[in-house]
């Protein structure tokens, strides 16, 4: 009897410690994604801070220039910069409000800086004629990048987590919780009435409509709640055989598209991994998601996975996807697909699909920018044959591909171009030329790496 009392301890101590080490595995990981997305949040505020900076610098240069080459130089570094400062801005967790007129100041300089660009690019002095608009920048820049720098300093306070991401999921995990401001929210609110009351440009330019585009075109259907978001994270995620799938809500997250932070763990025994997946509170839109547990040595090649992930994206998300490049890092492999619509196919509905190179579990899903941009569109027929498109690329080039693409422009519009796969030499490049007026539109470099191609 005294046997089988020690024997029921000893289960019971295993009992308690398996689930004691599962708890911990799972806080581990928690804290592990709560640390990633805080990092994420820093990094983009940085970003933010260095590229407006660097737009301030460069709108006081061009103030200053006088020739043709140089002012050629700065727009296109004024252009580059804005930009850049932009799609930091909007990576910030922060309601969009809150950083809209921030955003758009940002947008409407690179797209002014763009404009002036190819004005000045065909010999005529764009500048000269817009001297008082470049003044105003100038000083929109100079009062956003002070406001900039005062937020900084509270985020290099000593003690200060200025991006706690953890106490923010943590203060909304709960229905009947008040919600509290997002780390940061007050001040950049600040910053946006700031930016409000500066006046707005205004400049002849085709750029205006994406400016005021606050709202994502691919978003359907009514709003769901947590259940139902819980219901739809559950079934998206890729689930490992013999592993027994839950899912909770850990509470709202903020950006362009607002949703439900879903954590969906899978577990059997000592086994555990845990998917964060965003859910869309309009529609129940999967936006995003990410599987959290150790990759072991690669066992699949490039060409399985890239099977893998086309089929997932297939039972997954509505409409026809094609493969356009990929790159490996940390033993998985990361596919980005563009929208196909007849033969055109679609770079601005993007969706980028990751899976893990040790077992060839879907690991990684993104697909913000498809539901920002995807619309019912309405393609027009090319004016030009393919033939007459590829009269207008440099004799030099030797055309290895060539297919109908739809292209988003600087403005924020999209393009119907020829895409002409071509080498130069040891080099290959990508070459958009415009399907109505056959005019030059983009020229990519790819560059191959060990890890894949990229673009430049």
């Amino acid at each position: 009897m005294r046997r089988w009392c020690k024997l029921g301890v000893l289960i019971a101590v295993l009992v308690v410690g398996t689930v004691g080490a599962w708890g911990y595995d799972q806080a581990r990981a928690r804290r592990g994604m709560e640390i990633f997305l805080s990092n994420r949040f820093r990094q983009a505020f940085y970003d933010t801070l260095a590229h407006v900076q660097n737009v301030e610098i460069l709108l006081g240069k061009a103030r200053a220039a006088g020739a043709a080459p140089q002012e050629i130089a700065l727009l296109a570094d004024i252009w580059q910069q804005a930009m850049q400062a932009e799609a930091s801005v909007t990576q910030l967790p922060v309601d969009p409000v809150v950083i809209s007129q921030t955003a758009r100041f940002l947008s409407q300089t690179g797209d002014f800086a763009n404009t002036l660009l190819r004005e000045t690019a065909v010999g005529r002095d764009a500048l000269a004629d817009h001297r008082e608009t470049l003044d105003r920048l100038y000083a929109q820049a100079a009062s956003l990048n002070r406001e900039l720098r005062a937020l900084e300093r509270l985020v290099r306070a000593p003690g200060a987590d200025f991006w706690d991401i953890a106490a923010g999921l943590r203060a909304q995990g709960g229905a009947r919780k008040p919600a509290v401001p997002v780390p940061g929210e007050n001040e950049f609110r600040a910053i946006n009435r700031e930016m409000q009351q500066q006046p707005t440009l205004i400049y002849d330019g085709p750029f205006s409509d994406h400016l005021e585009r606050e709202k994502p075109r691919g978003l359907t259907g009514p709003a769901v709640n947590q259940a139902e978001a819980s219901r739809r994270a559950l079934a998206f995620v890729d689930r490992r055989d013999g592993l027994a799938y839950t899912a909770r809500p850990l509470g709202i997250t903020r950006g362009r598209i607002p949703a439900y932070r879903i954590e969906v763990t899978g577990k059997k025994g000592p086994t555990a991994e845990t998917t964060y997946v965003d859910v869309s509170r309009q529609g129940g839109h999967v936006i995003q998601s990410m599987t959290i547990r150790p990759i072991g040595s690669p066992r699949v090649n490039v060409d399985r996975a890239r099977t893998t992930a086309q089929d997932f994206l297939a039972g997954r998300l509505k409409g026809k996807f094609t493969p356009t490049y990929h790159v490996i890092q940390n033993n998985q492999v990361i596919f980005t697909f563009a929208g196909v619509e007849g033969d055109v196919v679609v770079y601005p509905d993007l969706v980028k699909v990751a899976v893990a190179l040790d077992n060839n579990q879907v690991i990684g899903f993104e697909a913000q920018g498809y539901y920002m941009e995807h619309h019912a569109r309405q393609i027009p027929a090319p004016a030009l044959t393919l033939a007459e498109a590829k009269r207008r690329l440099s004799p030099r080039l030797r055309v290895e591909k060539a297919r109908l693409a739809l292209i988003p422009t600087d403005g924020g519009r999209e393009l119907l171009t020829y895409e002409f796969r071509a080498q130069l030499d040891r080099d290959t490049f990508l070459i958009y030329i415009n399907a109505a007026n056959g005019e030059e539109e983009k020229i990519l470099k790819l560059v191959p790496t060990p890890n894949g191609t990229l673009t430049v």
